[in-house]
């Protein structure tokens, strides 16, 4: 959402703000709405700032919408897997700088 000051009054007399809807209906289509609205003492003021799309630009937007969702998925995974892979790499080190020093240690003691 989108805190723009609009040109537009509200009924309560204060500037409309500009809000961003991401419905599938509407994706990306901006509206105003009473600044007041969300703490239930505002106005039921509504009103759409951009133009209605046709129905194909919202098929695309949902589409790169559904994209941009399943690329950002993918991306998360990709670094849960990179990091526990890092740090598989760490413990694996550890033990073996805890095997050399006990190697080491049992040397010395028994030399």
């Amino acid at each position: 959402m989108e805190f723009v000051e609009g040109h537009e009054y509200c009924y309560c007399g204060v500037p409309a703000v500009v809000f961003t809807s991401w419905t599938a209906t509407n994706p990306g289509r901006r509206f105003y709405r009473c600044r007041k609205y969300t703490h239930r003492c505002g106005c039921e003021y509504f009103n759409w700032f951009d133009p209605e799309m046709t129905d194909r630009a919202t098929i695309v937007i949902n589409g790169l919408l559904r994209k941009l969702d399943r690329m950002e998925s993918e991306k998360r995974l990709q670094d849960e897997f990179n990091g526990r892979r890092k740090l598989n790499g760490c413990a694996v080190a550890c033990w073996l700088c805890l095997v050399v020093i006990v190697l080491l240690f049992g040397f010395i003691v028994y030399k």
